[in-house]
């Protein structure tokens, strides 16, 4: 037997635990949902980095430096250092990768 403030003692810690496993469920929540989205986010860039790359082996100069600088590309050199490479795909909105023909008008 345990006495009635024990009874209450114990009362009180499962509330408070019970309080923060709660806290800890609603968190871990949010975050299998930001991994969810991420997955999704990838599987969109990689699908977006694919089709760049098929379509700048068919491309020319002239197209292949508009389609880097829509991706915001940059390489920089310094002596004696290995190359640096920087760049963003929006992840929000993908950019769609025009066609040959739409980057070049008649």
């Amino acid at each position: 037997m345990i006495s009635l403030p024990e009874l209450k003692a114990y009362r009180s810690e499962i509330a408070t635990r019970r309080q923060q496993l709660q806290v800890r469920y609603a968190g871990l929540q949010a975050e299998l949902e930001t991994i969810g989205q991420t997955s999704g986010q990838l599987e969109s860039v990689m699908t977006y980095c694919s089709l760049v790359r098929q379509r700048l082996q068919t491309f020319d100069e002239r197209e292949k430096r508009l389609v880097l600088e829509a991706l915001d590309i940059r390489v920089t050199w310094t002596p004696n250092q290995p190359l640096g490479i920087q760049g963003s795909i929006p992840i929000g909105d993908i950019v769609p990768i025009p066609s040959a023909s739409a980057l070049c008008p008649p």
